[in-house]
């Protein structure tokens, strides 16, 4: 009958009481999937370390809901989870490192993105913890090269968040590939990152004939109009260009319809430079 005999263990009653071994207990009872994904919830508000292992455990349950609660919670732990899901990102099975890959990505407290890139600026030392956060960003790293496509995906959305040289040159790598899911994927975390560095080997391969131009003109689109919310850092030269590419037929982005290209240039048209020479030549076009 398992250590909870004839009772169902009672998990809100072991949550008010912050009993951490009775919950753990509680996430392998084999009577009740629900009593299982409770217990995972419950792991995860208490946000103890200990939990940890038995979650990331949990993330294999044989119910769908259980895999999901367990992975939230071990988002929710944060940081402590990061070694666990390490490991997880390295299985045979890809809906596993799938699944780890995500969860490592939805870490909020602290801001992931933050704490990765902090990592790597530090010089780690003997410092446990660099060393761990270093681990995540090479374990990402090495699943750009996964067989499963999405988890490469995964991966490229969660670099996607750490804003440091290094992530950004691989991101921009990404880009020369084939036309795909994963470039465009970069090219929406290099617009995510609003790094002034990125716009240009963006549009570099902007330039490229073997590249679909539709595909990535949105995204460099709002990345340089982001660029130019945040201060006067945006490539003009290099942004016109784009625009031009988008004016000159090029408005799939759009439905190639021409009222929504309007509609959004009034819209956000006054946070781009406007370079005299370049609105003439604009509007000898028809613009």
């Amino acid at each position: 009958m398992g250590i909870f005999g004839c009772f169902k263990p009672n998990v809100e009653k072991m949550k008010r009481k912050g009993d951490l071994k009775g919950l753990i207990t509680a996430l392998g009872y084999e009577n009740s999937a629900e009593i299982r994904g409770q217990a995972a919830t419950a792991l995860g508000n208490l946000r103890d370390a200990r939990a940890v292992e038995p979650l990331a455990a949990a993330m294999t349950d044989s119910d769908s809901d259980v895999q999901l609660k367990a992975r939230q919670a071990l988002a929710e732990i944060g940081v402590p989870s990061i070694r666990a899901l390490v490991r997880r990102m390295k299985e045979e099975d890809g809906e596993i490192r799938l699944a780890a890959t995500e969860t490592l990505g939805n870490i909020a407290n602290p801001d992931l993105g933050q704490t990765l890139a902090a990592a790597l600026t530090t010089d780690p030392g003997r410092d446990e913890t660099v060393l761990l956060l270093r681990s995540a960003v090479n374990a990402l790293v090495a699943l750009l090269d996964d067989p499963e496509p999405r988890v490469r995906i995964a991966a490229i959305r969660v670099l996607g968040r750490v804003n440091h040289p290094r992530v950004v040159e691989i991101l921009i790598e990404l880009l020369r590939e084939e036309p795909g899911d994963a470039p465009l994927a970069a090219a929406t975390a290099l617009a995510n990152l609003r790094d002034p560095n990125a716009l240009g080997p963006v549009l570099d391969v902007l330039r490229d004939e073997d590249v679909s131009v539709r595909r990535f003109a949105e995204v460099v689109l709002r990345m340089g109009v982001e660029l130019r919310k945040r201060a006067d850092t945006a490539d003009d030269e290099a942004v016109m260009m784009m625009l031009m590419l988008l004016h000159q037929g090029r408005m799939e982005v759009f439905d190639r319809n021409p009222v929504k290209w309007r509609n959004w240039w009034t819209e956000n048209g006054q946070l781009l430079p406007s370079p005299p020479e370049w609105i003439a030549r604009a509007r000898q076009n028809g613009f």
